[in-house]
């Protein structure tokens, strides 16, 4: 009886000499490394193991990984490209990011890539204009073009949609500075106006020096909170008879 050939591209099934099944599929060159691409899982039963092959696929497809007739959807490729950008930044750069893109993605991640339009991201960047100041606004049409940057470099589209859309207008605003009694002001305060009108715990006579402490600390060096809460000893430093803070770290959320 003559063997049938597997169609070019449909990948192999196989079974091992301890009994376990594999399908494995290649999914061409990464367009980004050049590396080959491979979907491979394993199982106990051929059922199972196609079963498994089947929803790995599918959900390839859906997120764009694999080429098929339907482009996957915004939302999906967004959850896609925060997967891999999580593991190249900070895990406060990527909550940002990932709040930024959410919020797109409440509005437009229903459409597919291939027929998003400019007017689709004018149509988001309005609605979110309604709610957000201009330069967070900004932040979320940055956002999304990154994703659809990426969408592009993966060819899931021809052109980048955003090139057609204007950032948002940010103006520039003058900072507040307080006036020279108002950090002493503030200090003075905080000694008399804590622990008076509180439910819970009421703070020492300690908890009120501490805090008085940071905000001294806050306005006479311009630390953020977590460089204040992150200082050591080995930070203070004496350079050239002047008396100083070194800041070279600071505390930060890890998942």
């Amino acid at each position: 009886m003559a063997r049938t050939r597997r169609t070019k591209g449909a990948g192999s099934v196989f079974q091992d000499a301890k009994g376990t099944w594999h399908f494995k599929r290649y999914l061409g060159t990464d367009p980004m490394t050049g590396k080959r691409r491979v979907i491979e899982v394993r199982g106990k039963s051929k059922a199972e193991t196609r079963a498994r092959y089947e929803a790995k696929l599918a959900d390839y497809e859906r997120t764009g990984l694999l080429p098929n007739h339907n482009s996957p959807t915004v939302a999906d490729y967004a959850e896609r490209w925060l997967a891999d950008y999580r593991t190249r930044v900070k895990p406060n750069t990527y909550t940002t990011r990932a709040g930024r893109i959410h919020a797109c993605c409440q509005l437009i991640g229903g459409i597919r890539l291939n027929e998003l339009t400019a007017e689709h991201i004018r149509l988001c960047m309005r609605a979110l204009a309604e709610r957000l100041a201009p330069s967070t606004l900004k932040d979320h049409y940055v956002s999304l073009k990154m994703v659809l940057d990426q969408a592009e470099t993966d060819e899931l589209i021809h052109t980048n949609p955003m090139r057609k859309v204007k950032p948002p207008r940010v103006e520039p605003t003058p900072t507040t500075i307080l006036e020279p009694d108002q950090p002493r002001r503030l200090l003075e305060a905080i000694p008399t106006s804590m622990g008076t009108n509180r439910h819970g715990p009421t703070d020492t006579t300690d908890d009120k020096e501490m805090w008085a402490l940071l905000f001294e600390i806050a306005f006479t060096t311009g630390l953020r909170p977590g460089e204040r809460r992150a200082l050591m000893p080995f930070q203070l430093e004496t350079r050239n008879g002047i008396h100083g803070v070194n800041i070279c770290q600071q505390i930060q959320r890890v998942f």
